[in-house]
């Protein structure tokens, strides 16, 4: 199964119509328009990855994860319980939880990634999708952590909160 990783900007009333009534949220995120969203960051497959690389865990692991960056993975506060995106529920990040993500995303500069990059460890981790010993595979996970990095400074700048779902 391919797993892609999605994060929407949603304004603060957007947020509370989606936490009153999700159907609102599943007609925008599985809408035949959702992938011209300007709002919206598909991560590909690089979730896993970049995950791996910001907080050193892996999906075994993912409890020894730390806050800030742990959230751009596992997200703590549930828009319903009973959603699921497919590969398991919706979540989201309040205005001042993507403030504290985008902060520390700052701090973290494509040299840290590289020297993080380990593929023969991701591998024997099952690092989804488990692609790390291939050339370009490094290349692919810092493009996707600059447009990570700018989708959150793009939604501090509009004090937005941040919907995270796998599908």
């Amino acid at each position: 199964m391919d797993m892609t990783g999605k994060y929407l900007r949603v304004s603060q009333a957007e947020l509370e119509a989606y936490l009153q009534d999700r159907s609102m949220l599943e007609g925008r995120i599985y809408s035949e328009n959702i992938a011209s969203d300007h709002n919206l960051i598909d991560l590909d497959k690089a979730l896993e990855g970049l995950f791996f690389l910001l907080t050193g865990a892996s999906q075994t692991t993912i409890e020894k994860a730390t806050e800030p960056l742990s959230l751009i993975l596992t997200g703590t506060l549930i828009i319903d319980p009973e959603q699921d995106s497919g590969c398991g529920p919706v979540t989201y990040m309040t205005s001042e939880q993507v403030k504290r993500i985008s902060a520390a995303l700052d701090r973290v500069t494509a040299d840290a990634l590289y020297s993080r990059y380990d593929a023969d460890k991701m591998m024997a981790l099952h690092i989804y999708p488990e692609i790390w010993n291939e050339d370009d595979a490094i290349e692919y996970l810092i493009e996707n952590f600059d447009r990570l990095k700018a989708f959150y400074n793009a939604a501090v700048s509009e004090n937005q909160s941040v919907v995270f779902f796998v599908c």
